[in-house]
């Protein structure tokens, strides 16, 4: 994770208008790794944008049961989804294609 100090993980799960999840300054990757006590479905998710746009996430990528993923292998291997987000998306839900998503223990967000 490359999260700035003031803004950590559990403001990504947190539904107040205060609460956020920011990148390290300088550094617009973030990668959200979560795990779960046992399989679950997921069937879709939503992200709340900034009051500033310029710094919404453009593309999100999802990686179902890639326990050890990093920065690296995010960029190099392929997402089981990914979304070019537009301005109208935040807030809304996003679904998912729930083929993929009907047996996940770990779910990575980049």
């Amino acid at each position: 994770m490359n999260f700035e100090k003031s803004f950590p993980p559990e403001n990504a799960l947190i539904q107040k208008d205060e609460s956020y999840l920011q990148s390290e300054s300088g550094d617009p990757q973030l990668l959200i790794k979560l795990s779960f006590d046992q399989h679950v479905k997921v069937h879709h998710f939503s992200i709340k944008g900034g009051k500033d746009a310029a710094t919404n996430p453009k593309t999100i990528k999802l990686f179902v049961n890639q326990h050890g993923i990093d920065f690296s292998s995010a960029e190099s291997d392929e997402p089981t989804q990914s979304f070019e987000l537009r301005d109208k998306d935040f807030g809304q839900n996003i679904d998912l294609r729930f083929v993929k998503f009907q047996y996940v223990k770990d779910l990575a967000v980049t």
